[in-house]
């Protein structure tokens, strides 16, 4: 009887442990992935390497920014509003 509870103590220690490891992992993955989305979508830091033209709408309401980046040579495009 009392091998019989120490054993189901000691697997829900261990289970506690597994679970704790692998939410770690999946948060780990899930913020590198996070961070990736981030830098590789939304980081226009990246690409502000040379100003190639600007024009803005016939309105003045929006810009538009045209920057050749020399890090990954790609051409983007950036718009701005007012």
């Amino acid at each position: 009887m009392y091998s019989n509870i120490h054993y189901k103590v000691e697997m829900k220690k261990t289970y506690k442990k597994i679970l704790t490891v692998v939410l770690i992992w999946i948060l780990l993955f899930a913020g590198i992935i996070g961070y990736g989305i981030y830098w590789l979508f939304f980081d226009w830091g990246r690409f502000k390497d040379e100003l190639i033209n600007q024009s803005t709408s016939p309105n003045g309401t929006y810009t538009i920014n045209a920057y050749l980046s020399k890090e990954v040579l790609q051409f983007h495009m950036q718009c701005w509003g007012n």
